[in-house]
This record gives C-alpha cells, structure tokens and sequence, in this order.
C-alpha cells in the first residue's frame, strides 16, 4: 500500500512539472534579445505646437518591445534622444532652437536595449516658446513698476530676465522670473521710480538657447507706502468685529496686523506677534481699521504669520479675502451700503491654482514670496478712501479661524 501511494506521488509531480515547464507562455520573460517590430509609417501622424512636436503612432504588438526612442540631429550636431514608454502611444520631441523642418528617427527598443531600424519622419515645430513669449508680450505701466504678461502654449521652463538702462546707460539687471511650466504668465515688477524709463527683456530655455532683447519704455505709476503711524492707524472696534485668539507667550492683537514686524524684522519671534482670530468662532471674521485720513489704494501686501514658507498656501492663511471700504461706516458694524467691496482677491499659487502646499510643493519663486510678502493689486480708478475692512473668507487648510503677520497697503494721498 505505502509502495502504491509513493508512486501515486511521483506521477503526480512529474505532471505538474510537465505542465509547468511546456508552458512557455506564462514563465518566458517580456523580451528574449529579439530585436522588435519598426513601428508602421503608415500610422504615424504629426501635431506641431511651439519648439515641440507630438508624434502619434500604432504601438507595434511585439513582445519585446519596451520603449519607443525619437532622436534628431541639429546643424552643430547635437543629438537629443526621448523614450516613450511602451504603454503610451505617443512621444514629444522638444528643444528646436528655431522652427523649420527636422527629421526624426524612431526606434523600437528591446529589453536588452537592441534598436530597430529607424523610421525617420518630418516634424515642424512652430516659433519655440523662448522667442515666442516675448513676441506676444504685454507690458504695461503699473503703481510704481510694470507689469509683464504673455502666454506659453507648451508650458516650458524658461528664465525671462528683466534689465534697466541706468543714467550711465549701462544695462543692469532688475528681476528674474522662472515660469515654471506657467501657461499664463505674469511677472510684476516694482520699486521703480516714476519717470520714463528704458526696459530690456529676453528668455532662456533649459536648453540654453537664447532670444534677441526686446526694448520696452515704461513709466511707472507713482506710489506710496501707505504709513501706518503718524497717523497711526486704528482697530474701529465695531460691533460685530473679529476677536483675537490669545496664548501664553504670545502678543496678538488687531494692531500687530500693522506693527510692522514681519521675519526680517523679529527673526523666529515674528511668530509671536499677529493678527489671529479665535479659533470655534468660524468664518468668516472681518477687522475694520481707520487710516486716519484718506487714500487710493493701488496695492496690498500680506505677510503671513512669521514670514514663514511653513503656512505659505496651508494652514490658517487665508485662501480668498475681501477689502471693503468707507467715508462714513455706519458704527453699528452692520454691512450696509456705507461699505463699498474694492476688491475679492484669490490667493493663488504661481500657475494660478488655490492648490494646498500640502498637495504641491513651494517654487522657489514662492519661497521668495513668503519673505517678500505677497503683492495684490487693486482696480484702478478708485476714489480715496479713510477706512478699510478686511474680510477673511476661507483658509488653505479649512480652519474655522485665520492668522496673518502684517498687511501693508500702497497707493497715493489724493489731490487737494
């Protein structure tokens, strides 16, 4: 019996490692140094878009094939090689320093990284992006700068560089701006005096290539920082008004929103000194302050709680706030008509999204910012104005309470 159970066995696992080992199917690897399939001319087509081109193909059905590989040649014999991967059914060829007709050769690629033979294609890339932004520029005077906008299609990383002719006529350099894949660009420049002044712009992409300069004139709008003392501004206090959260150590009242310590001026302790509504009392929360005598607004600056790249776009920093303002507040802290909106202002990240720092890291552009404070600009033609309401929304984090180190607001004193 014990003799008949032990053959029973064997036979048993000599069928299963006949099974096992004639299934070739299941046990070969992807790719046995084959070298795989030319992609099909036939199925190629082309969509040509700024300095790039996007190549669609049939993805060949061979087994070992793992990438598809474009390579072109420029005229001083630069070689630049993309690989697209074998689950996508298409490959972007970037880097043209102009446009114009360019050959591409697309190879099938092996796991053991043998190539097929190429099939070569025509691609015309349209104006690249680095020439392209500053042919579609606008610039326009702004309060106490200008302002630069244009439109990237293809979203590219370029430096856009901003110079100033000097009184000697030399150029110097006055702003860098990084668009980071931005579609939509904008770039502000500020501290400038207000006279007619002699601008350069060009563009570099990460491939080094560089545009001609482009001259602008530009006179900026005249400006002043609004002061905060002498007159000193004032918490109104109205019925109704934000109350501020307090703890041990901490120094947190209305009037450090414009006390001027921001972290450049009080290092670490600017954490300690802030505007910081009660947290369980929900927003929104408003502040309502006297100026002491009227102005038109150009601009407002927030600096976060302690200047810090912590709480930049997370936390208890606001995500949407409004400004309001008045000659004559009804005292009762009602919202009447003595108080007209001025503004609603998103607080948007460099390529315009209200996306959490939680979800996306800070540029460096935006960890500049939180030292620098963050630059909101206000409709023209306002007329002045003595006292202001701040009105917080909503906060990146979702909290029921919000904190901001210092507000600073621009403008000019109106005509007599």
């Amino acid at each position: 019996m014990k003799k008949i159970i032990l053959l029973g066995s064997f036979t048993l696992l000599l069928s299963l490692l006949f099974v096992c080992c004639s299934d070739v199917d299941v046990n070969a690897p992807r790719g046995v140094g084959e070298i795989p399939v030319q992609i099909d001319i036939n199925t190629v087509r082309i969509k040509d878009m700024s300095g790039s081109s996007y190549i669609y193909y049939e993805r060949p059905d061979d087994r070992n094939l793992k990438y598809i590989q474009a390579v072109y040649t420029l005229e001083d014999g630069t070689e630049r090689k993309f690989n697209a991967s074998y689950f996508t059914d298409s490959i972007i060829v970037n880097g043209f320093p102009k446009e114009g007709e360019y050959d591409v050769k697309l190879y099938s690629v092996s796991y053991d990284e043998m190539r097929s033979e190429p099939v070569t294609v025509k691609v015309h890339p349209q104006k690249p992006p680095y020439k392209k932004v500053l042919t579609d520029c606008k610039v326009e005077n702004t309060f106490s700068g200008f302002r630069f906008t244009s439109h990237d299609e293809v979203g590219s990383d370029l430096s856009i560089i901003f110079l100033e002719q000097n009184t000697n006529d030399k150029w110097q350099e006055i702003s860098a701006y990084y668009t980071r894949k931005s579609h939509n660009l904008l770039h502000v420049v500020r501290g400038m005096d207000s006279k007619e002044t002699k601008i350069g712009i060009y563009a570099i992409d990460k491939w080094g290539h560089k545009s001609d300069t482009t001259y602008v004139t530009v006179t900026p709008w005249y400006e002043i920082e609004i002061p905060k003392k002498n007159p000193l501004w004032k918490d109104l206090k109205l019925p109704g008004d934000a109350e501020m959260h307090s703890w041990s150590g901490g120094s947190v009242s209305v009037d450090k929103l414009w006390d001027g310590i921001t972290v450049a001026a009080a290092g670490v302790n600017a954490w300690q000194t802030c505007y910081h509504t009660i947290p369980g009392n929900g927003l929104p929360k408003w502040t309502s302050i006297d100026l002491g005598t009227k102005y038109i607004f150009s601009r407002v600056v927030f600096h976060w709680r302690g200047g810090s790249t912590d709480v930049s776009f997370n936390s208890y920093s606001p995500k949407t706030l409004e400004i309001y303002a008045s000659n004559n507040p009804t005292m009762s802290g009602e919202w009447d008509d003595s108080w007209i909106k001025l503004a609603t202002f998103n607080i948007v990240r460099e390529d315009g999204s209200q996306t959490p720092q939680s979800d996306m890291a800070l540029t460096a552009n935006e960890k500049q910012q939180a030292i620098d404070g963050y630059n909101l600009d206000f409709p023209t033609g306002l007329a002045a104005y003595r006292y202001i309401r701040l009105k917080i929304l909503n906060t990146y984090g979702g909290l029921d309470y919000a904190a901001i180190g210092e507000m600073t607001l621009y403008g000019q004193e109106p005509e007599e």
